[in-house]
């Protein structure tokens, strides 16, 4: 997988749950209640979806394109997981 790699011109991360954390993107339990009730709800992504989207963006997005896109390359360029 090394040489992989090594030699690709580009790389996919595919991850599971648990990786956010890992990175220092807050999960669902720094959150207050409110919060997360709004986010688990299906109702708000339909009724208001510009709400929902502006709450997502506050509670991950952000952080996941600076803390987490960070923390990843970091850890390939060091060759140890995100995480281990």
């Amino acid at each position: 997988m090394q040489k992989a790699l090594d030699t690709s011109e580009s790389v996919v991360a595919v991850t599971g749950a648990g990786i956010s954390v890992s990175a220092g993107i807050s999960g669902f339990d720094g959150m207050d209640f409110l919060t997360v009730m709004q986010m688990s709800s299906v109702k708000v992504l339909q009724r208001v979806p510009e709400h929902y989207y502006r709450m997502a963006r506050k509670a991950f997005l952000d952080q996941m394109f600076t803390k987490g896109l960070r923390s990843l390359i970091t850890s390939l360029q060091i060759g140890k997981p995100v995480g281990a």
